[in-house]
């Protein structure tokens, strides 16, 4: 017999793993570029006609006048209200419809093709019926946002019902799990990835929506203001709008983005990729 020589043990320890880079070089170079954009419209835009544009100092001056006068802020609390609302009540018929639908089979058959319908139908066409049958104020912009949220979240919902998987169902009514039980312990939270994603979704079409709907109907709230500024050519004060809707889009879609990680936690053990 040869002698077996037992082979060299390998330090997979800290020596072995590539040091970790610091983030700020990158961050720097990032930050660099961002302010010479700023920059070059700054110079640029400072060349231009003030009713044809505008430059960055120039809609800062004008989103300070906006918030001292105060008609930013009722503007934002306007514009909030019709987005909780409508986004809300979207929110509510969707998510047990798509759960009650996902799972009765003869539902969501007989659903599938008048949801289908509505989903791929532009939402700016069913705006004069809206007009026509609630009229014109906040709750025909509620509507709207509604209609533009809704079929994102219940699309959403079904499917993560139907793709549930066949074994989990059968291990639960095995062991004597009744309906509100298999709906409770299993469908849920399996589901519940696929209803945050939904929710996400819904909540950045129903911003959409939000100013779409104060464009044409309300001439309300941020979108009002943008109505209002282009009539009189004041485009400082409408890129004000414009970036308060920007920053305000971005706050609730980051606090979006954090629930749905949350909700979903479980599965980033199963991605390739993160």
């Amino acid at each position: 017999m040869w002698n077996r020589t037992a082979a060299p043990a390998v330090d997979v320890g800290l020596e072995g793993r590539r040091p970790r880079r610091s983030p700020w070089p990158r961050r720097a170079v990032r930050y660099g570029i961002w302010l010479l954009l700023l920059l070059a419209w700054e110079a640029w835009g400072r060349t231009q006609s003030p009713y044809f544009f505008t430059y960055p100092t120039a809609i800062l001056r004008a989103t300070r006048t906006m918030f001292a006068s105060g008609e930013m802020v009722e503007a934002i609390l306007v514009s909030l209200k019709g987005l909780v609302v409508g986004f809300s009540l979207g929110a509510v018929i969707a998510v047990p419809l798509g759960l009650l639908a996902g799972r009765v089979g003869y539902l969501r058959r007989l659903l599938n093709p008048l949801m289908m319908a509505f989903y791929v139908t532009p939402r700016l066409a069913l705006i004069p019926l809206i007009i026509i049958w609630i009229g014109i104020g906040f709750w025909a912009k509620t509507a709207v946002i509604w209609l533009v949220c809704f079929f994102a979240i219940y699309f959403n919902v079904v499917y993560g019902v139907t793709s549930l998987s066949r074994s989990y169902l059968d291990v639960a009514k095995a062991h004597g799990a009744s309906e509100w039980q298999v709906l409770r312990e299993v469908t849920l939270p399996a589901t519940l990835p696929f209803i945050a994603t939904g929710l996400r979704l819904g909540l950045g079409l129903a911003l959409i929506g939000m100013v779409v709907s104060e464009f044409l109907i309300g001439l309300t709230g941020l979108g009002g203001l943008i109505i209002y500024y282009s009539m009189r050519l004041k485009t400082a004060y409408i890129f004000a709008a414009v970036l308060v809707i920007l920053v305000m889009g971005l706050a609730i879609m980051g606090l979006a983005q954090r629930l749905e990680r949350k909700a979903s936690e479980w599965k980033r053990t199963e991605r390739a990729f993160h």
